[in-house]
């Protein structure tokens, strides 16, 4: 029976979908690592049209809702780029600190390592954000290194 805690993560199946995500991330803006800017509806409907939709179809981007109690919590985005698959995502603030987080990238990491089959995942932080980092060390990633002004963390397979 849910609950108001009770969490789902699903796949972005729509155009609803993608304004819950605008919406989160736009809340989230200043931790993102390549632009901080507000995304307006015409730009999140253009990125959806021009890049998600393609790229979706060719299995090449994945993107998921976390909702809990039927609220957008969070989104995250799996894509192939540069030859491995990366993560990324947000959390609104108020479902922040109460394993919402953890439980989006980790559906994420699974996603990547059970369904996709693949060993290795790669995401970016901001070196300044200490919670994201020590969530992402508790899920199983290593710094890699530091690339301009983010940190590169990798999570190489193994057992889970």
């Amino acid at each position: 029976m849910p609950t108001d805690d009770f969490r789902r993560f699903t796949l972005v199946r729509n155009t609803a979908d993608i304004m819950a995500m605008r919406e989160v991330r736009n809340v989230c803006r200043h931790w993102m690592t390549h632009d901080s800017s507000r995304i307006s509806i015409i730009r999140q409907l253009r990125w959806y049209r021009n890049f998600y939709r393609p790229l979706n179809k060719k299995g090449r981007v994945y993107g998921f809702i976390v909702r809990v109690g039927g609220k957008t919590a969070g989104y995250g985005l799996v894509t192939y780029r540069e030859g491995v698959w990366w993560l990324s995502g947000g959390l609104h603030g108020k479902f922040r600190g109460k394993g919402h987080g953890e439980f989006l990238f980790a559906s994420m990491r699974d996603f990547v390592y059970y369904t996709l089959d693949q060993p290795a995942v790669v995401l970016d932080v901001l070196p300044n954000n200490h919670g994201a980092i020590a969530l992402y060390k508790k899920l199983g990633f290593k710094v890699h290194h530091s690339h301009d002004d983010r940190i590169i963390m990798v999570f190489q397979g193994g057992k889970l």
